[in-house]
């Protein structure tokens, strides 16, 4: 692997996140908040960014970047990233290394997970500086570098397939660098529409972006410690559940409608899907909290009970309720939902649907095939047959995945955690969403564990957020022969 273009675009990543930071200098100083945590992390990041992209220059850099080092610069990348954008963390005092690395993996992940007790006790800066990181990775990084780098087209689309979500990368354009660029327009879009809606419904300026942040990167970082329950606004719930949901589609589906004014969706058989199984769940759930009596009117039960299933099934991880306290039903079916996550292409966490759906679809031609041993049944989705290596690498996917997460839920459970939390805790981080049950439902939070525990799940973070197979490739010994 050619070392040199992986650093060269790790620097110029940090140079980005060092404009990024400003912002929450200036909010700092807006609040009359001590602005020196940032000035340092300012100076220390761009100072490292600067050198490193001189000394790593490459004249033709998008002629070295290869599918091994697109892979790279995703995984190392978002390391690198994430340790330099703990030094605001850091230099607040409010922060010890090891759980600022832990919040701004969550961040730059989406995740939500945080060991913050008291978050409104954390200066506005700071929590400025949290929120934006879930927005940068909500998109991702490699696809804002791909989006403003010149002359990066194949080297471009072997960035973008160590980062995007989903089994493949959707083209909106003839050009790699074109595609990046309209999803950050649709992400931005998206994004703007939100704060205003939520300045409308009554919040400030400052918790709008905060919120608008976590919510298009389904995130679910939040200004208050009660999170989005702190308004008790059917207004915001509202705005809140469809900015989630938009952000759990594919992305592509959002620049149809809004670009070029063609409703795609529902020629989707993923997007059916996914929306059939909101409302069923929403469903359920609402169902199961009335008849339960855990509200008196069925109108609340879907109010609370929608909003945290399209929380978890985006794996955004917001909250209106304590769902610590409902039914077993409930319980059991939101794990299920945090498995599942968003679509491909968008900013959700999880399996994805469409993995979901092909492999249903796989299973169902086994048993078949078990029926008419010699007949050829093809896997087919909204009409189209899928390629036999595509379903061995989703297959293969699954399995990793789920090796993964039961080595993760045994390592955790070795630290003393009982099995609920250690279950969810890996789910939660694995999975991106933050908050599950247990120690670490609603409201609980990450702080409880051991520095050692909080490295493993802050690794799980990113194997999740990036698909596993970017970070798992690190330990490969023949990835890093040229």
């Amino acid at each position: 692997m050619k070392i040199r273009p992986v650093l060269c675009l790790i620097s110029y990543a940090l140079i980005v996140i060092a404009l990024g930071m400003t912002t929450g200098g200036l909010w700092a100083l807006y609040f009359r908040e001590d602005i020196f945590p940032f000035v340092l992390g300012v100076i220390v990041t761009a100072t490292c960014g600067v050198a490193g992209a001189l000394f790593f220059r490459e004249k033709h850099l998008d002629q070295e970047i290869g599918i091994r080092e697109g892979y790279a610069i995703a995984s190392l990348g978002w390391i690198g990233v994430s340790l330099f954008s703990t030094l605001p963390l850091v230099f607040s005092g409010h922060f010890g290394f090891t759980d600022a690395f832990f919040e701004i993996m969550s961040g730059y992940t989406t995740t939500g997970a945080s060991i913050l007790t008291d978050i409104e006790s954390i200066p506005k800066g700071i929590l400025f500086w949290r929120s934006l990181t879930h927005w940068f990775g909500g998109m991702g990084i490699v696809v804002l570098m791909v989006a403003i780098l010149p002359n990066l087209a194949l080297g471009g689309m072997q960035m973008l397939k160590g980062e995007l979500p989903g089994p493949s990368v959707d083209k909106l354009g003839a050009r790699i660098k074109g595609t990046a660029q309209w999803l950050w327009v649709v992400y931005l879009a998206l994004s703007a529409a939100e704060t205003v809606l939520l300045l409308l419904g009554g919040m400030s300026l400052f918790d709008a972006c905060n919120h608008t942040f976590a919510t298009m990167a389904t995130g679910g970082f939040s200004t208050k410690n009660t999170s989005i329950a702190f308004y008790d606004s059917v207004y915001i719930d509202s705005v809140v559940i469809f900015f989630m949901f938009a952000a759990g589609a594919n992305f592509t589906l959002h620049y149809h409608l809004i670009f070029r004014r063609h409703v795609t969706y529902f020629k989707s058989r993923e997007f059916q899907f996914y929306l059939g199984l909101t409302l069923l769940a929403s469903l359920a759930v609402t169902l199961n909290l009335f008849l339960t009596d855990v509200y008196e009117s069925i109108l609340d039960a879907f109010r609370y009970g929608a909003f945290q299933v399209v929380s978890i099934l985006t794996t955004t991880g917001f909250a209106t309720a304590d769902s610590e306290q409902w039914p077993a039903f409930c319980k059991v079916l939101l794990t299920v939902l945090m498995f599942v996550g968003g679509c491909a292409g968008s900013t959700g966490g999880g399996i994805k649907n469409i993995r979901v759906i092909i492999l249903v679809k796989v299973a169902y031609r086994e048993l078949f095939r078990v029926v008419h041993p010699r007949m050829v049944r093809s896997v087919r989705v909204s009409g189209e047959v899928i390629d036999d290596g595509l379903i061995h690498a989703i297959v293969g996917f699954f399995v990793i995945y789920i090796m993964l997460f039961a080595l993760g839920s045994l390592i955790i459970g070795a630290f003393g955690f009982d099995f609920v939390t250690s279950f969810e805790a890996v789910a939660a981080t694995l999975n991106n969403i933050g908050p599950g049950f247990g120690m670490v439902g609603a409201t609980g939070n990450y702080s409880e564990f051991p520095a050692a525990a909080k490295w493993l799940l802050s690794f799980l973070m990113l194997a999740g957020r990036l698909e596993i197979l970017s970070v798992l490739l690190l330990f490969v010994p023949e990835f890093w022969k040229r």
